[in-house]
């Protein structure tokens, strides 16, 4: 570099852990990773925020017996309305999907079945017991309400018997 010339921005901010990807693929390969004992894909610190999967469960509740297009629209309103905005430092365009950077989220309304195992198995480090329990009780209200399963109730009954369910 030459004297006198300062590093883009774009270049400074690739050093903050903030603008990092989440997942190991940036630090290596997985196997190679010493990951903190959690035994997750994911980079040291990165955790499952509840804080959409709450907000949305909320609606779907307060909503029952709705048509589904106005319930949808309205568990949309509530998470833009009372979701946490989260805007880092140097930021061109703002927002985050989860509560901070650090966080992934869950589509408790499309599926729920497999993460609800994998929290007590191989993710159960992206939350705390207080976590795991909450996100239970969110996924037990999505039993039969989630897309994830639905398709079981079109399968031919003949063909029922031979179809791997989870």
């Amino acid at each position: 570099m030459a004297v006198g010339l300062e590093k883009r921005l774009t270049e400074k901010l690739k050093e903050e852990m903030v603008y990092q990807v989440k997942s190991l693929r940036s630090l290596g390969r997985p196997e190679d990773q010493k990951m903190s004992g959690a035994g997750i894909p994911y980079r040291p610190g990165v955790k499952l925020c509840l804080e959409r999967a709450r907000l949305v469960t909320e609606s779907y509740k307060k909503t029952e017996g709705e048509p589904v297009v106005l319930r949808r629209a309205k568990a949309m309103a509530n998470v833009l309305d009372n979701m946490t905005v989260w805007i880092g430092r140097h930021e061109r365009i703002v927002g985050n999907y989860a509560g901070d950077p650090d966080s992934l989220i869950t589509y408790c309304e499309q599926f729920w079945r497999w993460l609800d195992k994998a929290i007590e198995k191989e993710y159960k480090g992206l939350l705390d017991e207080q976590g795991r329990e909450e996100l239970h009780q969110i996924h037990k209200y999505w039993q039969n309400k989630a897309m994830q399963g639905m398709e079981r109730e079109l399968i031919p009954p003949e063909v029922k018997p031979y179809w791997k369910s989870i």
